[in-house]
Order: structure tokens, then C-alpha cells, then sequence
């Protein structure tokens, strides 16, 4: 236990660990939805959480100097993607009920929710692991490993849900027992893995403590990065044995991606694994890979004393590290003009350290060696023992043991560089969630599965969502800059560089661009289609219009006990108001419904018929124009029907109807048929 002068336990390092991972929402039946907006819907997601136990919405407020110093630290539009608030949000009336807080909130329609665990508050972080044994290295016939045991103390846990369909959960870890060099390793390296990277077989006999082992599929990794038991307070542990199951099945693993059982018990009965969904829940994916990105701060004075320090420097020998617990302006002989390479520049451990290698070094060529520790380096104080190292998933932070004038540097790193690191990974999470959206989207737009009548219509419904989610995302969530200091600018610009977020960037806005072109095409030709459609429609009244103006569009009236014709004009008919039985003549009269059935309801059972046949059972409307003709020619013979029926021929009218009839049922089957012959 590493305590100071007054008794008082002090970290020897502290370890966040990040999950990021996707999120939809799941309908009653446990399916992702298929609308864009309903599987990502945030409203839906808090109400989902409400009644959780484990998680408490985050409600931010600058209380306490920690707080305040990384409010202030970035942009104020910045604060609104990583605290949720911005200044002008700190004024409004505090709400007491988390109800009044979450609406309040989700009316400002800011990029990030923040939700806190406080269930494990200081239980224990515990993982087992096997590290070969030293004074067996020597025996060529066997392997033999001792279990090492690692306890650390959870310090918070927080939850942070995005808008773009992402989460990152975070676990803050303190460490006061580990104080050695491969301690800190074997804790970023074991901790972090969350499923197997690989199964394999060893040909070795393997022993544990001189305990001959059983030699199955998981010894490989665990011999290597895997931890053996991961444990949180009541938590199920995770020994991964599952996944011996592969070897016993005929079916095998049915979702080999799993997250080890204490994570997914700290999210809790909310959240399920994509494959074992179920109604109403959150689906999570893990994003990346089965690594935790991870953030580490170590003291030590030696190591970071021999790494700052020069090959070639005059009077090395004779340099002490600038130690913290003296004043800050002691007699540190820097000597700038002498120093040209720096130990760090080519140490396998720092090396090590900034890359979580568990194991022997990663990379076994000097040259390249050196360049990475270069390019993963923030050195701007690396003469007051200070070195930062920032990778694609992790950032390393080596300085003195922790004291009184070295605190502040802990306290940086548990706020403004986590909140600096955890908004690039949201963005990066968030750009590889929205190019598999794209994959997505791209791919049933090529099969073009569904894509008629309604399918079209909720293609492109998604499409366009999935373009606004996108332009919300460059201007809620993405910065070229966060913070007005100039470390907070150099550091940003490294961590992004790191994890190549511009250069994702940039080939995601070409995809989405291509896609967006895609998209604008097939909505031209259905708005073509839709013209045609209209095109076919005009041309359906031609000839009723025709017959109508050619024939004056008369009517025959029957009146009282005997057979008075009268023949008058429509127009007459209908706005006549001084013959006070007009209405009743119309509706008993026999040729007015032979007009009606001939010149609207007739087109309109055509036009009605071929709106079906296009919109239900998606039959293009090249296969309607092959029977314009037909159309045009039948409603000829509707046209001569009404002419004779209206000079009273008998018989006619059991003729017209009878001919609707049997055209409808002619135009169905042709086009059916067509359609067939198109897709078979």
C-alpha cells in the first residue's frame, strides 16, 4: 500500500478503461427497428432508464474546482458534446427530479446524455492472469506460468449515450498496491480485454504454480493477453470458458463476439448483446474490436528519470529528476544545447507502456522503434519528467510519484484529457458507425430488395435521416479545435491524428456524398414515374372528353306514369334551381347514373385498378404503358356505349358494365402476368 507522511493512501497509477459500442432500440417483438429514427430514438432510450437501477442521470454542475477548471478548459459549443450543458444553460433553475431534468434536457437536443453509476462506488476490480515463470524459462518440453492476482478500486463509472447511435462506458480504476514496471502493463493489457482475440491450441504441456493444466482452445490467449478471471464486487465473473464450446458443437457459437459478464453486468438487464435481444431493450455492438481503449497515469521517478535523460548529454551522470516534492524551481540542469537523443526515443519499455504490450515488445526492428515513440510522443514537458504517449487505443501519461506539486497533473488527466480523449473516441466510434449505415443502405439500394411503393418510401426516409444525423454530427460533435490553451490545441490535434478521425472523416464524406447522388437519382425517376403516371391519367380522359364535348353530354329523363323524353343540357340540369324536383329527377332518373357510370365511375375504376397494381403488387409503370393502348381503345367502346344508351338503345346498359367488368379483369391478368415474366 503506497501511503504519504500523514498515513493517507496515495495511487500508484490510475487506469480508465472505454467501451464504445452501437445502440438501436428493439421493437415488441425483440427486432431492431428498420426506421432510422425509431431505432436510434434518444427520447425512447431515457425512458428505457428511468427505473434502472444502475444508472442515474449525470445532471453536470461546475460545484467544485475540479469542475470548474474543466468546464473552462474548452469552447463553449464544445461543452455541450461532452458535459451536455453550455454556459448559458448553468443559469436555469435546478430541477430536483430527474424526470423534470431528462425533459428539460432532451428539448435542447444536445449530442450527449451522461448517466453515472453508483452502485460500485470503491468495490473491487479484480482479474487473474498467467504470467510465464522466470526460472522455468529455461525447459524446452514444457510451459510453465504462475497466476498473478490484481485488485483495484473502482473509483466511478460513467455511461455516456450519443445521438449518432454510440455509447462509450467508462470504469475509473485506482491502483495503490501494483508499484512495478510490469504491473502497470499486466493491469492495462489484461483489463482491457473484453472477449478473446483468438483461440488456439498449444502442443506443450502447460503448468499453472508446477499444476499441470488442461490443454484446451483458451490456453493460447491466456498465456498471452487473455485475463483468466475477471471479477466486480457481486457481479458473475468471466473465465471466457464458453468459449470451449466452439469444439463440442456441431453449430458452433451462434454470436462469438460476447462481452465478458461483469461488463454487461454493470449496464445491466437493459442492455442485450446483438443476437439475444429482447423486447423494448437496448442492442448494443461492440464497436472496435476486443479491446477497451485505455487511459493510464504512472509515477516513477527512476523510469521517468532514465527515459528523459540524454544518451549523449554532458555531465548525465551528474542530473537528478526535477523532483516534485522539492520546489518547483530547483537547480535542474536542463543543458538544451547537449541534449539530442532522448532515452524514451528508443526504450522498448516506454514503447511498451504507450502500445498496452503485455509482452515482449510488438516492434522488433530498432529504426521503426524509434520513429513510433517519436510520433506517439507529447513531449512539450518531458524536462520537467513529464512524457505523454497517445496511440489508436490508448493514452499513457508517465510523470513522478504522485505528490503535492505534481497532483495537478493526476487531476488533468482524470478530467480534461479523459473528457478530450472521450469525445474523439465518440467520434470515431460515430464515424464507423455511420459508414456501416452506409454499407448498409448501399446494399439494399443495389439489390434494390423492397425497394417499390412503401419499401422506396422508407429507403429513402432512412437515407435522409441518416444525412441529417450526419450534418448534426459535424456541427454538434465534430471540432477542429476544442480548447483556446495551446497544449489542449497540440493534444487535441494529436489524438486525432492518432486515431486518424480527419483522414475517416474525409472518406466517410465522400461515401455519404456518393450515396446522397444514389439516392437523388432514384428520387428523379420515381418523380419521372410519378410524371408518366400523371401522363397516363390525362390521357385516360381524352376520350371521355372527346364523346362528352361531341355529344353535348345530354340527359334522358323519365318523368311521372308515362314515357316523357326530355333532353336538356347538363349544366342546365344540375344548376337549374327553378324546377323545384331537380334533385329528385336526378336520382330517380336512369340515364343521369348511365352518365355517371360511363364518364366518372368507369375511368375511375381503370385509374384505381392501375394505382393498385403499381403501388401494392409494384408493377413499374413501363409495364402500365403497354397497355395505354388497350385503355384507350376500351374507353372508345365505353364512349360509343354511353352514345347508344343515351339514344335510348335496349340493352346497353347490362352491355357497358359488363365490358368494365371484363376489361379490369383482362388489364390484371395481362399485367400481372408481364410482371412475372419481367422477375422469373
Amino acid at each position: 500500500m503506497n501511503k504519504n507522511k500523514n498515513g493517507i493512501n496515495e495511487p500508484v497509477s490510475k487506469h480508465i478503461f472505454m467501451l464504445p459500442f452501437k445502440w438501436n432500440l428493439t421493437d415488441v417483438d425483440g427486432k431492431i427497428y428498420k426506421n432510422y429514427d425509431e431505432k436510434l430514438d434518444v427520447h425512447k432510450l431515457t425512458n428505457i432508464l428511468k427505473n434502472d437501477d444502475n444508472w442515474k442521470f449525470d445532471d453536470y454542475k461546475v460545484n467544485e474546482p475540479l469542475k470548474y477548471n474543466e468546464f473552462v478548459y474548452f469552447y463553449n459549443n464544445v461543452r455541450k458534446a461532452i458535459f451536455g450543458k453550455g454556459v448559458e444553460d448553468l443559469n436555469e433553475e435546478n430541477e430536483n427530479e430527474e424526470d423534470k431534468l431528462l425533459n428539460k434536457y432532451l428539448k435542447k437536443e444536445y449530442p450527449v446524455i451522461r448517466y453515472k453509476n453508483p452502485n460500485f462506488k470503491n468495490k473491487d476490480y479484480t482479474f487473474k492472469l498467467y504470467k510465464k515463470d522466470e526460472d522455468t524459462k529455461n525447459d524446452t518440453e514444457n510451459l510453465y506460468f504462475k497466476e498473478l492476482e490484481y485488485k483495484l478500486n473502482i473509483d466511478k463509472i460513467y455511461l455516456n449515450i450519443y445521438n449518432t447511435g454510440v455509447g462509450i462506458l467508462s470504469i475509473h480504476l485506482n491502483n495503490y498496491n501494483y508499484s512495478k514496471k510490469e504491473d502497470i502493463i499486466n493491469i492495462n493489457d489484461y483489463g482491457r480485454r473484453i472477449y478473446p482475440q483468438f483461440l488456439g491450441l498449444l502442443d506443450k504441456q502447460i503448468y499453472v504454480n508446477k499444476n499441470l493444466c488442461e490443454n484446451n482452445i483458451l490456453k493460447g490467449p491466456k498465456t498471452k493477453f487473455l485475463a483468466n478471471l475477471i471479477k466486480i464486487s457481486s457481479l458473475n465473473p468471466e473465465n471466457f470458458e464458453e468459449y470451449n464450446s466452439i469444439t463440442k458443437s456441431t453449430e458452433g457459437l451462434q454470436n462469438p463476439v460476447k462481452l465478458a459478464k461483469p461488463i454487461m453486468g454493470i449496464l445491466g438487464d437493459n442492455f442485450k448483446l446483438i443476437g439475444n435481444c429482447n423486447s423494448e431493450k437496448i442492442c448494443i455492438e461492440p464497436i472496435i474490436d476486443d479491446r477497451m481503449f485505455t487511459m493510464c497515469w504512472y509515477g516513477n521517478n527512476d523510469l521517468v528519470n532514465y527515459l528523459d535523460d540524454s544518451k549523449n548529454a554532458k555531465n548525465s551522470e551528474n542530473k537528478n529528476l526535477l523532483n516534485y516534492n522539492n520546489n518547483f524551481n530547483n537547480n535542474y540542469n536542463h543543458e538544451y544545447n547537449t541534449r539530442t537523443d532522448y532515452n524514451y526515443e528508443s526504450d522498448e519499455y516506454w514503447h511498451r507502456f504507450m502500445f498496452m504490450d503485455s509482452g515482449s515488445c510488438t516492434c522488433q526492428n530498432e529504426k521503426l522503434l524509434t520513429e513510433l515513440n517519436k510520433k506517439h510522443t507529447y513531449t512539450r514537458w518531458s524536462n520537467y519528467g513529464t512524457l505523454y504517449g497517445v496511440t489508436r487505443y490508448s493514452f499513457a501519461l508517465l510523470t513522478t510519484k504522485y505528490c503535492d506539486n505534481n497532483k495537478f497533473l493526476v487531476n488533468h488527466f482524470k478530467t480534461m484529457y479523459f473528457e478530450m480523449v472521450q469525445l474523439c473516441l465518440a467520434q470515431r466510434a460515430s464515424i464507423l458507425k455511420f459508414s456501416e449505415d452506409i454499407s448498409q443502405n448501399s446494399k439494399n439500394g443495389i439489390n434494390g430488395k423492397g425497394l417499390e411503393g412503401k419499401g422506396l418510401n422508407n429507403y429513402l426516409n432512412n437515407v435522409r435521416s441518416l444525412y441529417g444525423r450526419y450534418i448534426n454530427f459535424l456541427n454538434c460533435m465534430y471540432f477542429n479545435e476544442v480548447s483556446a490553451q495551446e497544449q489542449g490545441i497540440e493534444m487535441y490535434d494529436l489524438i486525432q491524428d492518432r486515431m486518424n478521425i480527419k483522414q475517416n472523416l474525409k472518406d466517410l464524406d465522400n461515401e455519404l456524398n456518393e450515396l446522397h447522388q444514389y439516392v437523388t437519382l432514384i428520387e428523379s425517376n420515381k418523380t419521372s414515374e410519378k410524371i408518366n403516371l400523371l401522363a397516363i391519367l390525362g390521357a385516360l380522359f381524352v376520350i371521355p372528353s372527346f364523346f362528352t364535348g361531341f355529344f353535348g353530354m345530354n340527359l334522358t329523363m323519365f318523368t311521372g306514369n308515362g314515357l316523357d323524353t326530355a333532353t336538356s343540357n347538363t349544366s342546365n340540369v344540375l344548376f337549374d334551381m327553378v324546377s323545384t324536383n331537380i334533385l329528385y329527377k336526378m336520382t330517380i332518373s336512369n340515364e343521369f347514373w348511365i352518365w355517371i357510370g360511363v364518364f366518372l365511375l368507369s375511368p375511375f375504376l381503370v385509374l384505381l385498378t392501375l394505382y393498385l397494381l403499381h403501388y401494392y403488387y409494384q408493377i413499374p409503370i413501363r409495364g402500365l404503358l403497354k397497355v395505354m393502348v388497350i385503355v384507350l381503345l376500351f374507353l372508345a367502346l365505353l364512349a360509343l356505349n354511353a352514345w347508344f344508351l343515351a339514344c335510348n338503345y335496349p340493352g346497353e346498359l347490362c352491355i357497358t358494365y359488363i365490358s368494365i367488368i371484363a376489361f379490369v379483369i383482362f388489364l390484371m391478368v395481362l399485367l400481372v402476368n408481364d410482371y412475372h415474366h419481367n422477375n422469373y
